[in-house]
């Protein structure tokens, strides 16, 4: 393994999005854009350091309370095991 710097690819749909603030294995960020898809809801992330990320999160229920808001406050999370790692 060569030490350098790395772009880390993740799909939009392997990324949870839950209200709260994050824990020791999430990230923080602010919802910037939000398009409904009917039984889900794509988002755009601004996480400080990172920058935006795209999050497809199923919706489960009907209800409008399970859409998060542009400008709420999220915790982001993913299973490593989701990640493809390319030099940079």
């Amino acid at each position: 393994l060569v030490p350098g710097a790395v772009t880390v690819a993740l799909r939009p749909e392997a990324i949870r999005l839950s209200r709260g603030a994050a824990g020791t294995t999430t990230l923080e960020g602010t919802v910037t854009h939000r398009i409904f898809l009917g039984s889900a809801a794509e988002y755009s992330v601004a996480v400080d350091g990172l920058g935006d990320l795209l999050v497809t999160a199923e919706r489960h229920s009907q209800s409008q309370n399970d859409l998060v808001a542009p400008g709420e406050r999220v915790a982001i999370s993913f299973d490593p095991g989701q990640t493809h790692i390319f030099p940079a």
